[in-house]
């Protein structure tokens, strides 16, 4: 989680250029019709894409996207299980180099906490769905700030998330995992079949999920009003934003 990388443009293969390009949102799931704002996504102009901490919101709320020359997109959202945590200490990453991975320097409540999928659906292959977004939520405090969830504390506290470099987590396998430290050495007992996904699997004690590829990914602490922490993001790059 130390290392700075350039966000990257859209080139990893033929499945993610499907979602170089991203729209309008159209309708909040629990909300009346708004009128469409729209985002533009010329990456030649990076000002013109949306807020990334404002849209990560938004598409937690919309059911749809439509993606330029593309047509629109289902966004299928969902609380799909919880994550049991009871060290106070997360871990993320790739279950390649599970031996390797440390904890998130952030401690955080113990407790049953919702995970929230974000997916995209191709209007080509309706049976595909791209997980785009994932969020575990701490409580349900709205965010007001944000630090990058990094295993080293110096850099959660002074590295800027509104700036074209992220601090991310790799993957290799095109898949990932997130669970409670006190899980890591029985983990390292099991069969890698069982922790990689092309989808998602989540139990109460470790979530897997398909990264879509391989790279690196940012993941960001979101804090509320008070201070304290009440929601992980953890952004697949699915869809185009800027953070500065």
């Amino acid at each position: 989680m130390n290392a700075g990388m350039a966000r990257p443009s859209w080139t990893k293969g033929p499945r993610q250029t499907l979602f170089i390009l991203l729209g309008t949102l159209l309708i909040g799931c629990n909300q009346r019709p708004v009128p469409p704002k729209r985002y533009h996504t010329d990456a030649s102009n990076q000002a013109s894409l949306p807020d990334c901490f404002m849209l990560y919101q938004d598409l937690f709320r919309a059911d749809s996207v439509d993606l330029e020359s593309l047509g629109r997109f289902a966004l299928i959202t969902s609380t799909i299980g919880h994550l049991e945590i009871r060290s106070q200490r997360l871990m993320v990453g790739d279950p390649v180099i599970l031996h390797d991975l440390a904890p998130l320097a952030l401690p955080i409540p113990n407790g049953d906490h919702p995970i929230d999928l974000v997916q995209l659906v191709n209007p080509k292959h309706i049976g595909h769905r791209m997980n785009a977004l994932i969020r575990l939520r701490l409580n349900d405090d709205p965010p007001e700030n944000w630090k990058f969830a990094s295993t080293d504390s110096l850099l959660m506290d002074t590295a800027d998330v509104r700036s074209d470099n992220f601090h991310g987590f790799s993957v290799d396998a095109g898949s990932a995992l997130l669970f409670d430290a006190r899980h890591q050495k029985r983990l390292l007992d099991l069969d890698f079949d069982r922790l990689w996904t092309d989808s998602t699997n989540v139990n109460p004690d470790v979530f897997s999920f398909s990264t879509n590829g391989d790279g690196r990914f940012p993941a960001y602490w979101g804090f509320n009003e008070q201070g304290e922490p009440c929601q992980l993001i953890i952004d697949l790059l699915v869809v185009r934003c800027r953070c500065t």
